[in-house]
């Protein structure tokens, strides 16, 4: 098990709130002397602090993390039979599209824009001239986001 160095580590690890993690160190959760997590030491604090054995939970505790366990699963069957789950290759494909799109866009600014400011001395003019383009860009890429949502299959998430 790792060592830690911070609360925020140590909350994402243990799946905790911060302030969960302030009240386990009023209660005495173990700390290393350089201030860092010890996390199976952190483990062993906190299956002894329950009453248990180490390796072992009691059957209230059991039945509490399988009735969460239930209740996440029944949660998920849900959005999927709703369609609200979409699968994370949809996401990456959406993503990737935007972006490309993105990329595209910000190249063509320079062949769009060199004819409109070629010979241009008023700098407003110049930077007005780029912030249209840059603003076009924005909104095509706004455009095909929106499109992209709208024809992304919600599919069976598993």
């Amino acid at each position: 098990m790792p060592i830690l160095k911070t609360t925020k580590e140590l909350s994402d690890y243990f799946r905790v709130s911060a302030q969960t993690i302030r009240v386990w160190r009023r209660k005495g959760m173990p700390i290393t002397e350089t201030g860092e997590y010890d996390t199976e030491a952190i483990q062993i604090w906190r299956r002894h602090a329950a009453g248990t054995a180490v390796g072992q939970i009691d059957l209230r505790e059991a039945k509490r993390r399988k009735a969460v366990c239930d209740a996440d699963l029944a949660k998920l069957r849900l959005e999927r039979e709703r369609g609200s789950l979409v699968s994370k290759q949809s996401v990456l494909e959406a993503w990737t599209a935007t972006l490309n799109a993105l990329l595209s866009q910000l190249s063509d600014i320079g062949p769009r824009l060199a004819p409109r400011i070629a010979g241009e001395t008023n700098e407003a003019k110049i930077i007005a001239a780029f912030d249209a383009e840059l603003r076009a860009v924005v909104e095509t890429v706004e455009r095909q986001t929106r499109k992209l949502k709208i024809e992304t299959p919600v599919e069976d998430a598993q």
